[in-house]
């Protein structure tokens, strides 16, 4: 049960990362360039 959770939470956790990242070149028109992209999150469903 708790290693559910766990991964419940890096779930979580990488989708506010994903928000963070995407919603200001969404809603604010930033621009994308390769050095941004390089930033993207990743998902690890292994905890590190």
């Amino acid at each position: 049960m708790t290693a559910s959770l766990a991964y419940e939470q890096r779930v979580r956790d990488f989708h506010a990362a994903l928000r963070h990242y995407y919603y200001p070149r969404l809603f604010r028109d930033e621009a994308v360039s390769a050095a941004s992209l390089a930033q993207r999150p990743e998902f690890h469903a292994m905890s590190e």
